[in-house]
């Protein structure tokens, strides 16, 4: 029981950690798309 318990929670854990990283990887992709959406709306209003 105990080895299963630790089993689960290194499980848990790596997911969280996976989690995380595609958090950090996707950020500045969602960060970019935002600033182009920005400027194309910017140029769009401007005409």
């Amino acid at each position: 029981m105990r080895k299963k318990h630790r089993q689960l929670f290194i499980m848990f854990t790596g997911l969280l950690f996976v989690c995380l990283l595609l958090l950090l990887t996707a950020s500045p992709a969602i960060a970019a798309i935002g600033v182009i959406e920005a400027r194309r709306r910017c140029l769009i209003g401007q005409k």
